[in-house]
């Protein structure tokens, strides 16, 4: 008998851990969105982009001719000659480094296509996770909400057994708990939407259920302003891709002008005459003479698409820096208000409203003044986790602008 219990709380035991909610932190997160699909995708096109620069210093096709001269009329084939040449094209140097140059800068820019994914993922990822960790404080701030009203409710009982509070106030009471409850769930249902949008961020196939665990505080630590400006310049994808286009660009430059060179060809063959019976060895050298000229208009235009990719980058760029600067007044206003809320306003809504509650069961203070405290001190409570959520969306707007992200959550009470 005592075996079997013991199995059978060693199931039971096994079944509460299994059911139990997986916990994932932002590190954690972060790390399986690197194996988002899209990464996969553009992980494909890269390996795709560098076989094609196998091709760039291969050699142009060869060729063969064959051809006979005096057939026919009154000797028929007596006099007849036949010529094979074959040639072979000689590499031209700057024609090669040229492909091979755009061949290069295509790889790079599979490869900056490939960081771009990934810098908006993880910044969705960050984002909803964020977001998630706010609604797993609002719901657990709706469960001390109806602890508060459940206290409330005994309260009324309790004075309403004694003679000294009318039954009104008991069904009050309840009304109040009921609202609770009904606030809770529909705050627990956002939780779960805010689940799943991670859930898709991160690239998972199918919705998990875990538990999002971290801490949401008021103390974010963002680097400076010129720290930013420079991860910017440094690494920000729109900025890369520029780069790269200019680059592709010159290189398309550098192979139009390989191109209006001069190429050489290698002839060697051998010549048959059937009237003498001789063979002769043919050897030269075969040139193509391309017009220069003819792609003069496009070579032009491919030197102004670099004056202008050049001056887009240094526009995007202040474009970029105003826009941060922005940002961080923002960031830097909410996290003011936020503390405010924190530290000052919160408690002492709270304050208010131990006191009331202490009051009316004392009976001391009317129901109405225990509600109005009651709201009140909620009402802040939610505006202090709204302003989180706002900040940290504005951290987030941070992260997506520069690339900058926090892989780690600080600890700090709520």
């Amino acid at each position: 008998m005592r075996i079997f219990l013991r199995r059978f709380i060693f199931i039971l035991i096994l079944q509460v851990v299994s059911s139990s909610c997986q916990a994932l932190t932002l590190p954690e997160a972060l790390d399986t969105a690197e194996q988002h699909p899209s990464l996969k995708l553009h992980g494909l096109n890269i390996i795709a982009r560098e076989l094609e620069t196998v091709d760039a210093s291969a050699k142009g096709p060869s060729s063969l001719e064959i051809s006979t001269e005096n057939f026919g009329g009154k000797s028929g084939f007596d006099e007849l000659e036949t010529t094979i040449e074959f040639s072979v094209p000689l590499q031209n140097a700057r024609v090669v480094r040229a492909k091979k140059a755009l061949a290069e800068a295509q790889v790079g820019l599979s490869h900056l296509e490939k960081d771009a994914t990934r810098w908006l993922i993880m910044s969705q990822v960050s984002r909803a996770f964020h977001r998630a960790l706010v609604m797993t404080g609002l719901v657990d701030e709706a469960r001390e909400n109806i602890e508060n009203a459940q206290k409330l409710l005994d309260a009324a009982r309790i004075m309403h057994e004694s003679g000294s509070v009318a039954e009104q106030e008991v069904f009050q009471a309840e009304l109040v708990l009921q609202h609770s409850e009904l606030e809770q769930q529909t705050l627990q249902g956002e939780l779960e939407d805010a689940k799943a949008e991670l859930t898709t961020a991160m690239g998972l196939a199918t919705i998990e259920d875990f538990e999002v665990v971290g801490s949401i505080t008021t103390e974010l630590e963002i680097p400076d302003f010129a720290t930013l400006c420079d991860i910017i310049a440094s690494s920000h994808p729109d900025l890369a891709l520029r780069e790269n286009e200019k680059t592709r660009t010159e290189a398309r430059l550098s192979l139009l002008r390989a191109e209006s060179q001069p190429s050489w060809s290698l002839v060697a063959g051998a010549k048959n005459t059937r009237e003498t019976g001789s063979n002769d060895f043919l050897i030269g050298i075969s040139a193509e003479l391309p017009g220069s000229r003819a792609t003069r208009g496009e070579r032009a235009a491919l030197k102004k698409d670099a004056e202008r990719l050049e001056l887009e980058k240094a526009n995007m760029l202040r474009e970029l820096s105003l826009s941060l600067q922005s940002e961080l007044q923002h960031f830097r206003r909410l996290q003011s208000q936020t503390a405010r809320l924190r530290d000052q306003i919160v408690p002492g809504a709270m304050r208010l409203f131990e006191m009331a509650l202490t009051g009316y069961q004392l009976g001391k203070t009317d129901q109405v003044v225990v509600l109005q405290a009651q709201k009140e001190y909620l009402s802040q409570k939610q505006a202090y986790l709204q302003k989180l959520d706002e900040l940290y969306q504005s951290a987030a707007a941070i992260e997506n602008l520069t690339g900058f992200q926090r892989r780690s959550a600080v600890s700090a009470s709520k």
